[in-house]
């Protein structure tokens, strides 16, 4: 995953990848700074079609790793649910 966002974005612009095991499925928190020509660009590089590409393109190189990793429904309707809701439901 490091790779994969390092090579996207820089690896100077990495701020953190910490695996938590905290929950039931280990996973990875990684801090991206969105900077482009020097200057932040969070609008500019975390824009609808490059959050698609990483719906897209994360899940194919997980995969080629060896990790049963799906992408999500293309298009879902699906809205989020707090946290605290969730667990009432």
């Amino acid at each position: 995953s490091f790779k994969l966002f390092s090579e996207r974005y820089g690896e100077q612009n990495i701020a953190y990848a910490t695996v938590h095991h905290d929950e039931k499925t280990p996973h990875l928190h990684i801090g991206v700074v969105p900077m482009r020509d020097g200057k932040l660009q969070g609008k500019n590089v975390f824009n609808r079609q490059e959050l698609i590409w990483i719906q897209d393109k994360f899940p194919e190189h997980m995969q080629k790793l060896g990790f049963d990793l799906e992408r999500g429904e293309k298009g879902s309707k699906r809205e989020h649910i707090e946290t605290q809701t969730f667990k009432k439901q």
